[in-house]
């Protein structure tokens, strides 16, 4: 070797310094064996996987912009449209099997279908099946109580002296108002069942869409004790008046419970010049245990023998309460 071959050697060296070069890292990593030889396939929508009609041969080392290791995308322009995607109605092949929407067998997302002979967009009956499309006289909402009138059907306002169920609550030509009387028993004593008070409210109230907009049928009422009516047997019955959501609600089984609405209250404050807070909400309790009945416009429900046991003192205790409501819509 002459000395010009190792001042060569030694500028080239000197040039590189620390930072090598994309092409020195990629021979060191052919050398290492960590770089294989592979087909990269252009993928411009970026999902994963390339179209298999663009490929060009690489390094696995090396990705070129927007190519992938993976092929058959049947779709390069759109991202929901892969090898492994979930097929769905929108009429694309989602899945590159070769089968679009209701052709697939697996696709999601299909629609369930129910006879709707008025065209008002609520079917009723059992499901017809399920399809990718909509075909004319089918709805994909069931519960409507009357398929052979466009003025009925649930979600509308009630229509008083119609003589129809226009929402399909079950209620025809009622204007809302409830009032009854919710009564409470209460004791506790060294057996179940022990009581000690009977609190009696009169209750008086509207329907309230805006407490519950998805509730079947709610009414906001106020609870004032009726003094007179309230017997106390051994303790005073600290029995207060209450404001209340009661929200007729349907399980799968259609079966109706019980949901308690209660009122939290916003507020207001001044602040950075200008008015700032929080809006009043509603909250739903659901009560499944608690069942409800609607029969000729009297409505009614209760919780009964709720017995629990504590030890106070060494002793078992148990607390007792029980309390419904019965009144009349109209």
């Amino acid at each position: 070797m002459n000395r010009a071959f190792w001042t060569c050697v030694s500028a080239l060296a000197l040039a590189c310094g620390s930072d090598k070069s994309a092409a020195v890292d990629s021979a060191a990593d052919v050398a290492r064996g960590d770089c294989e030889e592979v087909t990269w396939y252009e993928d411009i929508d970026a999902d994963g996987y390339g179209d298999s009609s663009r490929g060009q041969p690489g390094l696995s080392c090396e990705p070129p912009p927007l190519h992938s290791l993976w092929q058959g995308d049947c779709d390069d322009r759109a991202s929901a449209v892969r090898p492994g995607a979930a097929e769905i109605c929108d009429g694309l092949d989602n899945d590159c099997d070769g089968k679009t929407d209701g052709d697939d067998p697996g696709v999601q997302d299909l629609f369930e279908l129910y006879v709707a002979a008025d065209g008002d967009g609520y079917g009723t009956g059992a499901s017809l099946g399920q399809s990718c499309t909509v075909p004319d006289g089918h709805a994909v909402v069931d519960g409507d109580c009357d398929d052979t009138r466009t003025t009925v059907h649930p979600g509308l306002s009630e229509v008083m002296d119609d003589g129809l169920d226009n929402d399909c609550d079950g209620l025809a030509d009622l204007h809302g108002r409830l009032t009854g009387t919710w009564r409470e028993l209460s004791g506790h004593g060294p057996a179940p069942g022990e009581l000690h008070c009977s609190i009696v409210w009169n209750v008086t109230g509207q329907t309230n869409t805006t407490a519950c907009p998805d509730c079947d049928l709610v009414f906001w009422v106020d609870a004032l004790r009726d003094a007179g009516a309230t017997d106390v047997y051994e303790a005073p019955c600290p029995g207060y008046d209450f404001t209340v959501g009661i929200a007729v609600l349907h399980g799968t089984d259609g079966a109706a419970y019980l949901g308690l609405i209660e009122l939290i209250e916003g507020y207001q404050y001044y602040a950075y010049g200008a008015y700032q807070g929080w809006e009043d909400e509603y909250t739903l309790t659901p009560w499944p245990h608690v069942p409800v009945t609607l029969d000729e416009g009297v409505l009614s429900f209760e919780a009964g023998g709720i017995d629990r046991e504590t030890s106070w003192g060494g002793e078992t205790v148990y607390y007792t309460d029980w309390w419904g409501f019965e009144g009349t819509v109209e």
